[in-house]
């Protein structure tokens, strides 16, 4: 099978580039931080985050892409380009075949159906990889998460105060995401990214 490689796609008026995130790409990655609601970035940190420090940027950014996979969405419609999506899998070092998944979308861009790119990606990615058990750790309040993460097929879930556990099998492709209403958007995407990404 080939390597996946970086993709452009539009939405509406935007056109979009998605690609393995770069150590070059920090500057991006800040700005991008910078323009992150407060909400969003408790829903993502679950936790007041003012600024990210020097050595989370590195970590963020100077990814291995094995045992630590990011991609970056990159907004190209403009005269400079910005970083403003970001999807990172994390492989569990005590268990090889599960990695924690996370997606952060800056606030403006929310509701265009990146963040189902992003999902997209990463279960490709990952079942490339032998991964084959998704952890996701979600504030209980992120109830649109949650709802999804049940609909996709839960293979264990537990509470850790306000926050909840969750693991889930890995879709390697459109054919394995369960066929029911909910999640017909996600099907589609997941049909797009799969003919862009090889």
């Amino acid at each position: 099978m080939a390597r996946p490689h970086s993709f452009n796609f539009d939405s509406g008026n935007n056109k979009f580039v998605a690609r393995p995130i770069e150590a070059a790409d920090k500057e991006k990655f800040l700005e991008a931080f910078n323009k992150l609601s407060v909400q969003s970035r408790y829903l993502r940190f679950f936790a007041p985050q003012k600024d990210i420090s020097v050595n989370q940027l590195k970590y963020f950014t100077e990814v291995d892409g094995v045992n630590h996979i990011a991609w970056i969405i990159i907004d190209t419609s403009g005269t400079e380009a910005k970083g403003i999506a970001v999807g990172r899998i994390v492989c569990m070092k005590d268990e090889p075949t599960t990695a924690e998944v996370a997606i952060t979308v800056i606030d403006e861009y929310q509701r265009m159906g990146l963040g189902a790119i992003l999902f997209s990606i990463l279960n490709i990615l990952a079942a490339n990889n032998g991964i084959k058990v998704f952890r996701y750790h979600v504030l209980r309040e992120n109830k649109f998460v949650v709802d999804t993460l049940h609909e996709l097929g839960i293979l264990e879930q537990s509470y850790e105060s306000e926050i909840v556990k969750i693991n889930s099998l890995v879709r390697a492709s459109h054919r394995n995401i369960p066929d029911v209403q909910p999640l017909q958007g996600f099907i589609q995407t997941m049909k797009k990214v799969e003919a862009l990404i090889y």
